[in-house]
């Protein structure tokens, strides 16, 4: 104490602090702070006295001694660093087996020595500076001897030793780190094999269905179409068991994802009415889809999803029904600000279950009844499936079930109405797959595209002829690439009106190939669609980041083929080949075109029908289509986009005296 002192009085140190224990007359001990205040000097400089206080800080000095054992014992690596957390006064054995070494050696070392990452250290101790405390922060560590570590710190900063001061907790969790990294590493590993498994399936998959569609669309005897048929159901419930395997990764992974889009309710039961009308009428079952009238069928969803478990529940009651029937019933429970509360029940005169049996059914790979699963079939995902769907969506199911007489599956689902009104009656007639069937059907939906011209880049020579014989039967011209490169001579030689571009190609993928196009000025807008057989997110993530414009997958549904085509390319202007009705003068303008009012341009163009004819084929040349464009906007949720294609028509048809067009634009726009 005394040399502390004696080198303040000799200027040596600018001040003087310290803490003493002292004994006092009464035998006991206490504790206080001593400070030097000032001194005086001689005239030869000399000091001769201080002045000085002394402070009696027994009880923060026990305090902190019982703090300082309390954190000793604690079982968290803690220290305390003074200095703007830059000089440790106190560490614990944790802490000290955290930075291999020992708590002697921590007093007075700054700990941002053995931090990874000094930057990180530094906006910590901002933060505190501010008073915010930092708590559950995962930081890395460099340790010698040890190397990198992993910790869940806080930091708190408080009163110690007279000053402020910084408190830190760590605990290490290198290993639960090491761990979790070795758990999404597996879990990316499982994604990447069902992704390229589910890629390898897929390919020849699109070769059975594909065609065993085209054969189906031929002159065949009735023996040789029974067998196209059971060909064409196999394939396509083969494909259900390995989408259910698919659903149930992403799930697994929390990949899963439930999208919200305009859809029509009519359009999801008119496809399950395809999808399981045949097979009840093969079976002798009567098959029903009751709609109430008061339930609105233009909603905001996941149409896909809906159809899915839907699809599942029909499935299994048509599995599980020998006689009598199955059907769905769907009600409106209620609605209001622009939402309708929906209920569905899916019901059947099937085999039934006990209640113990309705308690396993959402397990995964798991079946009700073995002997029945021998019987019937299925691969036990499928409600696991649903269930979870039905979770994402803010629902659940409750089953009602008696043995030997039926079940039925219900769930409420909460959804908006994109435009409230009363559903129309849909023809629920299932239409036999005959010759010519195909024909009929993708022409009436390719109405737009005749004469089109796309170029398909494929590389399997099997897929080459589904797509091109699919697209020529919509009347559309197509020309083969076998790959990226192959792809690009061709557009440096022909104009096309979209491409569709397989994703894994080799000398040089759609990826790359798009990537390319891209760059070309001329090609900026050109609609690209992949074709492939991957089906993930991260798969459609990296088509949409390399510029292409919609995804179709493998194996290729013909109707969805024409139908995404038919979004992205403009219907041709008509030739000179084609009849159309000779227009006269302003009686037959007006006649022809009820929905206009031509006072205002008529005065603007002095009168002259000509002039306005001319008006009206470029409106038509720029806007025929426009509607689908706005539509998949919309349901690609690009409502920016949508509303630039809405204001540009909007303002045309209003320029032009097109009033209910005009009119249906702008309640569209509000």
């Amino acid at each position: 104490v005394m040399a502390d002192i004696q080198a303040y009085f000799d200027g040596m140190t600018p001040s003087y602090k310290n803490e003493h224990r002292v004994l006092c007359k009464d035998g006991n001990y206490k504790w206080i702070l001593a400070r030097g205040i000032a001194t005086t000097r001689d005239a030869n400089g000399i000091p001769t006295r201080m002045l000085g206080t002394h402070t009696d800080i027994t009880d923060n000095r026990n305090r902190e001694q019982a703090m300082q054992h309390m954190l000793e014992t604690s079982p968290m690596a803690v220290r305390i660093a003074a200095s703007g957390g830059r000089k440790v006064l106190f560490a614990n054995h944790r802490y000290a087996q955290l930075i291999n070494s020992v708590p002697d050696k921590m007093i007075g070392a700054d700990p941002q020595a053995y931090y990874a990452n000094a930057e990180e250290y530094e906006e910590i101790l901002q933060q505190l500076v501010k008073g915010q405390a930092v708590t559950d922060k995962m930081i890395q560590l460099n340790i010698p001897g040890k190397g990198k570590r992993w910790a869940l710190a806080s930091y708190l900063p408080i009163d110690f030793q007279d000053e402020r001061a910084v408190l830190g907790w760590f605990y290490d969790v290198t290993e639960l780190n090491e761990a979790k990294e070795i758990s999404e590493d597996l879990a990316r590993s499982k994604s990447e094999f069902l992704a390229n498994m589910s890629h390898e399936i897929r390919t020849p998959m699109n070769a059975i269905i594909g065609l065993s569609h085209l054969a189906l669309n031929k002159q065949v005897s009735e023996e040789v179409r029974d067998y196209l048929e059971k060909i064409n159901h196999s394939s396509e419930s083969l494909l259900g068991i390995l989408n259910d395997i698919l659903d149930f990764s992403k799930m697994e992974a929390g990949k899963l994802a439930i999208e919200n889009i305009r859809f029509n309710l009519d359009s999801v039961l008119d496809n399950l009415n395809k999808l399981f009308s045949h097979t009840a009428e093969e079976k002798g079952l009567e098959f029903s889809i009751e709609v109430a009238p008061d339930v609105p069928t233009d909603l905001m969803g996941d149409p896909l999803r809906i159809q899915q478990i839907l699809a599942n529940l029909l499935g299994n009651a048509l599995k599980f029904t020998g006689r009598g029937k199955v059907g769905i019933k769907i009600n409106l429970i209620e609605a209001g600000n622009s939402q309708a509360r929906i209920h569905f029940i899916v019901c059947d005169s099937g085999i039934g279950m006990s209640q113990q049996a309705i308690g396993t059914l959402f397990q995964p790979f798991s079946q009700v009844d073995s002997s029945a699963t021998r019987r019937f079939g299925g691969s036990g995902l499928g409600l696991a499936i649903s269930n979870s769907l039905l979770k994402l969506m803010g629902g659940s199911f409750k089953v009602e079930s008696i043995p030997g007489k039926g079940t039925s599956f219900a769930f409420t689902l909460l959804l908006n109405v994109a435009s409230y009104e009363l559903r129309h009656e849909v023809n629920h007639n299932h239409e036999e797959r005959q010759a010519g069937a195909l024909t009929k059907d993708l022409r009436k939906l390719g109405k737009t595209l005749s004469g089109a011209s796309v170029m398909v880049v494929e590389d399997n020579r099997i897929n080459q002829q589904v797509v091109k014989e699919f697209l020529t039967l919509s009347g559309v011209k197509v020309d083969i690439a076998n790959n990226g490169k192959e792809a690009l001579q061709l557009l440096e030689k022909n104009l096309y009106d979209a491409i569709l571009m397989d994703v894994h190609m080799p000398v040089m993928g759609g990826v790359e190939a798009t990537t390319t196009i891209r760059k070309m000025t001329k090609h900026m807008n050109l609609p690209i669609i992949a074709l492939t057989a991957g089906v993930t997110r991260e798969e459609r993530e990296v088509c949409e980041a390399s510029g292409m414009n919609d995804f179709i997958a493998k194996p290729i549904n013909p109707e969805f083929l024409i139908v995404s085509l038919a979004k992205w390319i403009r219907p041709r202007q008509q030739t000179e080949a084609t009849p159309v009705k000779v227009i006269d003068g302003w009686a037959d303008i007006e006649a022809e075109l009820p929905g206009f009012d031509f006072r205002t341009v008529k005065t603007m163009i002095g009168g002259k029908s000509e002039l306005l004819l001319g008006m009206l084929q470029i409106f038509f040349n720029d806007f025929a289509g426009e509607s689908v464009v706005i539509m998949s906007r919309i349901e690609e949720d690009k409502i920016v986009e949508a509303e630039k294609c809405l204001h540009r028509l909007k303002g045309s048809a209003g320029s032009l005296g097109a009033h209910k067009l005009h009119q249906a634009c702008e309640a569209l726009d509000a």
